[in-house]
């Protein structure tokens, strides 16, 4: 694209402004225990409408000092495959299968939807469904999609 003639990307996902709360459940913070030394959570902030994103208790910044911010948090549960490889640090360097199907949930406007994220191929776009199998739109806006290990401490939504 950078090569390209400009313009738009086409959406991956599908959008909506509004949210039919039928199926959603209050997601105001999510809490992602990703190790002892990666602590993650994003907080709602109704007032602008987005999340917040922190690392322990301390804000996600971006280099002009703003929270970073997303309209949308998608957390894909997916499984965490060992490589074998350590960082300068001594820590394992895992990888992530996220070809195939697991638990998913989706958190906007306040509110979390339980579901699916599914991907048939590499070469294919992650797709997101509720429980009914009704694909999940996101707000427009900016998105953050995360991959969380499905082996790791349980996320907590509250």
């Amino acid at each position: 694209a950078a090569r390209g003639d400009g313009g738009t990307p086409e959406p991956l996902f599908s959008y909506e402004e509004e949210l039919d709360r039928q199926g959603t459940r209050k997601g105001a913070d999510v809490h992602l225990p990703f190790s002892p030394f990666a602590d993650v959570s994003w907080s709602y902030d109704r007032q602008d409408d987005v999340y917040l994103r922190s690392h322990g208790t301390t804000p996600h910044t971006l280099e002009n000092g703003d929270q970073v911010a997303a309209t949308n948090v998608v957390v894909m549960l997916v499984k965490r495959i060992s490589t074998g490889r350590t960082d300068p640090a001594g820590n394992p360097v895992p990888n992530y299968d996220i070809v195939g199907s697991g638990k998913a949930f989706v958190l906007r406007d306040g509110r979390a939807i339980s579901g699916r994220w599914e991907r048939g191929s590499p070469g294919d776009i992650t797709t997101f469904v509720d429980r009914d199998g009704e694909e999940i739109t996101l707000a427009p806006g900016r998105t953050w999609v995360t991959l969380f290990p499905a082996d790791a401490s349980p996320a907590e939504i509250s």
